[in-house]
């Protein structure tokens, strides 16, 4: 049952619609990406896909006209005018009681090497902390 629950939450991940848009200028710590203005929300994470085949990560930071400002998580080295950026949507994890004990970095990616199993329900990486009284 346990098994059935994994999957119906993975297949309630799935995104059926891929947005993309493009970089259009680079600045003292972020990027500006086109093309995905009317799709995008604060927080929102996107991938960019560099032409030497790295990929990088970015939250968006900012909403103007036409255009979005965001944050890469790493060096922007290698980014060029023109590389697809992909709107992937808000940060979330999906727990699971095997993750006790283990170790797990800020993007949700197992620290030890080891298989990572996904649990039922997502859960937003911004959410607030559970009332210490509930703990």
């Amino acid at each position: 049952m346990t098994n059935l629950i994994a999957l119906r939450s993975a297949v309630d991940r799935l995104r059926p619609l891929r947005i993309f848009g493009t970089v259009a200028a680079t600045g003292a710590g972020h990027l500006t990406l086109h093309g995905l203005a009317q799709d995008a929300r604060l927080g929102d994470w996107v991938t960019v896909q560099r032409r030497d085949g790295g990929v990088l990560g970015a939250e968006i930071l900012r909403l103007q006209d036409g255009a979005v400002i965001a944050l890469p998580d790493g060096p922007a080295d290698g980014v060029a005018l023109g590389d697809a950026a992909e709107l992937l949507g808000p940060r979330a994890l999906c727990p699971d009681d095997s993750w006790l004990g283990r170790v797990i970095d800020p993007y949700g990616q197992p620290l030890d090497g080891q298989p990572l199993a996904q649990g039922p329900v997502a859960r937003d990486l911004r959410a607030p902390a559970p009332d210490p009284a509930q703990r």
